[in-house]
């Protein structure tokens, strides 16, 4: 599927059939990361992402996968959910207006689930880091993560296209 501009959540929603929720808290909009902080942010990061991959490879162990964030590390991209994770994660540290994630999401349904990274702060446009990637302009802020986005197999999509915070995963089992 890929990367899709004109998905919505809504949509997603209604394809997983979802019927729980479920919030993984990195940070406070009003506290963006600094000098004085980091340590406390990159530790509550590293905790959330952890308890995220604790809860999809529950509902993987069901359907016959599972996911390790050490695959992001050895370029296996076969490993979605780990490249999703990490990417998205790592443009936010890089990029974002408060340097860090502001939450993950995990919504689960009777036919899949989906992962939402969002950011606080300054939104940006996919549209344009979407456009950049399909130019090969790699070195861009977030242009490696949207190249794997682009050829991904899962539907990557974003809550607002042109002004957007949180991207997200969905898989359909």
């Amino acid at each position: 599927m890929g990367l899709h501009l004109s998905y919505t959540l809504e949509k997603a929603l209604a394809e997983i059939g979802a019927t729980k929720k479920q919030h993984f808290l990195i940070h406070e909009e009003e506290e963006p990361r600094l000098l004085e902080n980091t340590d406390i942010i990159l530790e509550k990061y590293a905790q959330a992402k952890r308890e995220l991959i604790e809860m999809v490879n529950i509902l993987g162990k069901k359907k016959g996968f599972s996911t390790d964030l050490q695959n992001w590390i050895l370029e296996n991209e076969e490993d979605e959910i780990a490249y999703f994770l990490n990417e998205a994660g790592a443009n936010c540290l890089a990029h974002a207006e408060w340097k860090a994630p502001k939450e993950f999401h995990l919504w689960t349904g009777k036919k899949g689930f989906i992962l939402g990274v969002e950011q606080s702060g300054k939104s940006f446009s996919a549209k344009n880091c979407f456009q950049e990637s399909r130019k090969k302009i790699l070195q861009s802020s977030g242009g490696k993560g949207f190249a794997f986005f682009k050829d991904c197999r899962s539907a990557i999509f974003f809550d607002n296209p042109k002004e957007a915070r949180t991207i997200f995963f969905q898989i359909i089992f």
